[in-house]
């Protein structure tokens, strides 16, 4: 595991640097929060994050002004319900199947 950490943020630092000395290059980095996120978290959670930002890029494609006012409640919202749901799951798991 220590390799790994080793790694991983080599890769993290290297993403890093692409990006604030190579400008041009940021859009097509991935985000190394992101990936640090995605390789850590369950995989609903990284769903739940990929959903979000598809209704959000949705949104902005159809309607770039509701798009402004809308896309990060909407976004946020997703990700928040999971959440809860995933809380409301576990408790029901834990006090009414036991």
């Amino acid at each position: 595991a220590r390799e790994c950490i080793v790694v991983g943020v080599i890769i993290g630092a290297l993403f890093t640097l692409v990006e604030f000395y190579l400008p041009k290059a940021k859009p097509y980095m991935p985000s190394a929060t992101g990936i640090g996120l995605g390789l850590l978290l369950p995989f609903s959670v990284p769903l739940s994050f990929l959903i979000g930002a598809l209704i959000a890029s949705a949104l902005g494609r159809m309607n770039p002004k509701t798009a402004e006012r809308f896309v990060i409640p909407v976004a946020s919202g997703i990700i928040a319900g999971e959440s809860i749901i995933g809380v409301i799951v576990t408790g029901i798991n834990n006090f009414v199947f036991n």
